[in-house]
């Protein structure tokens, strides 16, 4: 989560259309913002998110030996309905809003990031009100 450790991803707020949450889409239109994302005031927002819909990729890379038989887990913030997919496949999908919530990721999902890297592609849609979105991976 940014408040534990800055990141920074690429965003926008106009639907990117099909398979934006898939690894191999091309995101370098978007822009390119500080998380987290979301109202001005809001305690770790460094990217405003005024709008009703945000999209945000982020990539992570790591060595592949520090997930071997470990428990990988995502930790995430959200204002309002959130879908949060890892390398293109669903992994949260929630309505309302929650705050450092904590989901462990399925090993159908783990095994897809063996070679070291992970896509977090994730959708925020609000509808009144403040606005947030913070996701990261933790290891067990």
């Amino acid at each position: 989560m940014s408040y534990e450790k800055t990141w920074e991803g690429h965003y926008t707020y106009a639907y990117p259309g099909t398979g934006w949450e898939k690894p191999d889409y091309n995101d370098s239109a978007w822009r390119y913002g500080k998380a987290a994302f979301g109202t001005a005031g809001l305690i770790g927002v460094n990217t405003l998110f005024l709008t009703k819909d945000i999209w945000v990729r982020r990539r992570i890379i790591f060595d592949p030996k520090t997930i071997h038989r470990k428990k990988l887990f995502v930790r995430f913030s959200h204002d309002d309905d959130f879908q949060l997919y890892i390398n293109g496949l669903p992994v949260i999908s929630e309505k309302g809003w929650q705050t450092d919530a904590t989901v462990e990721i399925p090993d159908s999902i783990t095994r897809t990031m063996v070679n070291g890297e992970a896509l977090l592609a994730a959708h925020c849609r609000n509808f009144n009100g403040d606005s947030m979105v913070d996701f990261g991976i933790y290891i067990k």
